[in-house]
């Protein structure tokens, strides 16, 4: 009977650690298709979000939300000692169901830690359902983004299983961002940015 309840006490801390068991340990995220993602001290761990609530973005299409889609968002944000943010960056699980599959992933590709990723880089004035879904979680939870400039966005792609795909992204408020760049030059800084960001831990 003791030996039951001891199973059953270490099923309960499992569940309660995150769904599929996957934990973030001093900025380490444990782990989407065998990868570890370290997250720079930088960025403080907000835990699991529920991002794509309709209360974070009232406007938003309903297109995200899929009900056989299930997505895990982790939220790490990088704000001054008043909760003004400069940044935030986030790695979502998507779990398709054991009836769908994902399409191989379309784009120009780079790599993350010597890992191929396809990239896609968008600016965000606070009207794109993407990204607004955080900035409104963010807002709601008490922090300041006044975004003069919106932010500007990175993000990594990949299939990691027929039915697993995860994203790394990366928002920077865009008055934070060097002036005058060429898109070129932008778009070789956030990836410079996001691999200082985020490292894979062997």
């Amino acid at each position: 009977m003791q030996r039951f309840i001891l199973i059953l006490m270490g099923l309960f801390v499992f569940l309660a650690a995150g769904c599929n068991g996957i934990q973030v340990v001093d900025n380490t995220y444990d782990s989407i298709g065998g990868k570890k993602f370290h997250v720079v001290e930088d960025y403080e761990y907000k835990g699991i979000v529920d991002a794509y609530s309709k209360s974070n973005c009232p406007s938003c299409s309903a297109g995200n939300q899929v009900s056989a889609l299930k997505v895990r968002s982790d939220l790490f944000v990088k704000a001054d000692e008043n909760k003004k943010v400069q940044g935030f960056a986030f790695i979502e699980r998507r779990n398709s169901g054991s009836r769908y599959y994902w399409l191989p992933e379309k784009g120009p590709r780079c790599e993350l830690s010597g890992f191929p990723y396809v990239e896609q880089f968008f600016f965000s004035d606070g009207s794109d359902n993407y990204s607004q879904y955080y900035v409104g979680y963010l807002t709601n939870s008490g922090y300041d983004l006044t975004l003069k400039e919106g932010v500007t966005c990175i993000a990594l792609r990949r299939n990691f299983t027929k039915t697993t795909k995860g994203v790394l992204a990366q928002c920077i408020d865009t008055e934070q961002l060097p002036k005058d760049l060429s898109q070129g030059e932008l778009e070789e800084y956030l990836r410079n940015e996001i691999r200082k960001t985020f490292t894979q831990v062997d």
